[in-house]
């Protein structure tokens, strides 16, 4: 089976500032753990310079149901970080990131 491509939107609780900077160094190494199905992750800021306000994710995986277990073992998620995650299907079909 090849695998799929997921678009994992995570947005924070309001006001949840010091509790991602307390579960960042375990987030950090839970995205190690992730090898090869890890395609791209970041923060999200509402501007270049305004504060974080949740993450995005394109992970790799055989289905939804494998991409929901992986992201429940997230340091964020376990404590409560945020308030929304959705998952969509992502196919990527151009750009410089296709030809890598």
């Amino acid at each position: 089976m090849t695998l799929q491509v997921f678009l994992v939107t995570a947005l924070d609780h309001r006001d949840s500032a010091k509790k991602r900077d307390r579960l960042r160094p375990d987030h950090l190494s839970w995205l190690e753990g992730l090898a090869d199905q890890l395609m791209l992750a970041g923060p999200l800021r509402q501007s270049a310079d305004g504060p974080v306000i949740g993450s995005h994710l394109i992970l790799k995986a055989d289905n939804e149901t494998a991409i929901r277990g992986q992201l429940a073992q997230d340091p964020y998620a376990k404590g409560g970080l945020f308030a929304s995650v959705t998952i969509k299907y992502f196919q990527p079909v151009t750009g410089a990131w296709t030809k890598a």
